[in-house]
C-alpha cells in the first residue's frame, strides 16, 4: 500500500471519528438479547437504516420464528467476492445494563461483542467510497441474530453457497489486541441416566442411584481431558434425585466439549457416546456432539493473515495473532474452507461481563485496518 493511501484513510477516521461513534452509540442503544425478538427486531431497524444513510443499499431481511430478523446486503460490484459476517444479538436483557462513554472508553450492552464490529464494516466500506480507493471486490455484508445461542438459523443462509467467496472477515472483538488464527471447536452433551428409586433407609440395597452413575461418568468424562492436545470436557451442570432419603431414579448431566482439530472432535464424540451403564438396573441417554467446527491454523487461513500483516505493516499499525478457546461463525467458515480472519472489530475487553467497554483509540485503528483490506490485492 502506498503511504499515500494509508496517509488518507488515518486521516479519514480522524475527520470523521464522531460520526462513526454516534452510529456505534446508537446501535449499542438499540438493546438486542438473542432471546428477545421484539427487541432485536427494532435493533435490526436502526442496523438497517445507519447501512442505508451511509452506505446507500437495502439490505434483505430474513425472519426467523424465534429470534431476530438476519439481514444481508451486497457492496460493491468486483469480480472478487468477500464474505463479512458479524452479529447483533447480546447476552444482555433489555435494561439490565447502561451505555456510556468516557472520553475513549464505551460501555454499554454488547459493544465489544460486537457491536463495534458491525459499525466498523460499515464505515471501512464507506472510506473506501468516499475516498475513491480501488477496490476490486463485492462484499456481502450478513448481520445475525442467534450467534450467542448457536448460529443454527443464520449459517445454512449465510454460507448457501460458500464456494463463491475468495476470503470471510469475522468481526468478532480481538482477545487482547490479538486476531484470531484459531479458535477450538465447540460442542456439548446432555446425558440423561436412569436409575431405580428406594427408600434410602429402609431399602437401599433395593435401589440404583443415577446419581452414583453420574459421579462415575463424570470423572470419565473429566479424565478425557487433555491440555497438551487442547482438548478439555467439563460437566458444568447435575441435576437429580428428589429427596435426601430416596435413592436418585434420575440425573441430568450437561457437558461442555472443546477441541482444536475436527479429527479430535470426531474422536472425543464417539468415545463419548460409547459410554454404556456400569450395571443393571441403569440406562444412559447421550445426546450432542460438536456445535461449531473447530477454526484450524489452515495454508489459507494463515495465507489470509500474512496478507493482513502486510497491510498493517504498510498503515503502521501493529497485530499479532492468538488462539482461543472460544468459538464464533468463523468456524464455520473456515471449516468450509473460506480463508477466514477472526477477530478484526473491537479492541476492548470484558465480553460477556459487567466490564465489558470498548477502547475507541485502537478499535478505530482496526477500522482502518479493514479499510485498507478491502483495497488490497
Amino acid at each position: 500500500m502506498e503511504k499515500s493511501t494509508a496517509h488518507s484513510i488515518r486521516q479519514y477516521f480522524e475527520d470523521h471519528r464522531e460520526e462513526l461513534i454516534a452510529d456505534f452509540l446508537k446501535l449499542v442503544e438499540a438493546e438486542s438479547p438473542s432471546t428477545d425478538k421484539s427487541a432485536a427486531n427494532r435493533c435490526c431497524d436502526v442496523l438497517c437504516a445507519i447501512v442505508e444513510r451511509r452506505l446507500g443499499v437495502s439490505g434483505t431481511r430474513f425472519p426467523t420464528e424465534i429470534y431476530g430478523d438476519h439481514v444481508r446486503f451486497e457492496v460493491g460490484n468486483g469480480p472478487r467476492k468477500m464474505l463479512l459476517i458479524g452479529h447483533y444479538d447480546t447476552v444482555w436483557d433489555v435494561g439490565s445494563k447502561a451505555t456510556s462513554r468516557e472520553s475513549d472508553v464505551v460501555r454499554g450492552p454488547g459493544c465489544f461483542d460486537m457491536k463495534y464490529g458491525i459499525i466498523s464494516s460499515i464505515w471501512s466500506l464507506k472510506a473506501v467510497a468516499d475516498l475513491g480507493l480501488n477496490c476490486d471486490k463485492t462484499v456481502h455484508l450478513f448481520y445475525n441474530s442467534d450467534e450467542e445461542v448457536g448460529s443454527e438459523t443464520s449459517m445454512p443462509i449465510a454460507l448457501k453457497n460458500p464456494e463463491q467467496y475468495e476470503a470471510a472477515v469475522i468481526l468478532e472483538p480481538s482477545h487482547h489486541a490479538g486476531i484470531k488464527t484459531e479458535r477450538k471447536g465447540v460442542g456439548g452433551f446432555e446425558i440423561t441416566i436412569g436409575g431405580i428409586a428406594s427408600h434410602a433407609g429402609g431399602d437401599p440395597e433395593k435401589g440404583v442411584s443415577a446419581i452414583d452413575e453420574a459421579a462415575r461418568i463424570t470423572h470419565l468424562l473429566h479424565s478425557m481431558t487433555n491440555f497438551e492436545t487442547g482438548t478439555t470436557l467439563n460437566v458444568g451442570v447435575i441435576r437429580g434425585g428428589t429427596r435426601s432419603n430416596v435413592v436418585a431414579a434420575k440425573c441430568v448431566m450437561e457437558v461442555d466439549l472443546r477441541v482444536r482439530t475436527a479429527q479430535e472432535g470426531e474422536r472425543v464424540v464417539a468415545a463419548v457416546h460409547a459410554i454404556k451403564p456400569s450395571r443393571e438396573g441403569l440406562t444412559v441417554d447421550i445426546k450432542g456432539g460438536l456445535e461449531r467446527p473447530p477454526f484450524e491454523r489452515t495454508p489459507g487461513n494463515m495465507a489470509l493473515y500474512g496478507k493482513l500483516e502486510g497491510i498493517a505493516a504498510d498503515m503502521g499499525i501493529e497485530i499479532f495473532e492468538i488462539a482461543v478457546g472460544g468459538g464464533s461463525d468463523g468456524n464455520f467458515t473456515s471449516a468450509l474452507g473460506i480463508p477466514t480472519l477472526d477477530g478484526m472489530g473491537a479492541v476492548g475487553d470484558g465480553g460477556h461481563a459487567e466490564s465489558e467497554h470498548v477502547l475507541l483509540a485502537q478499535s478505530l485503528e482496526r477500522t482502518m485496518l479493514l479499510t485498507g483490506f478491502w483495497t488490497a490485492g
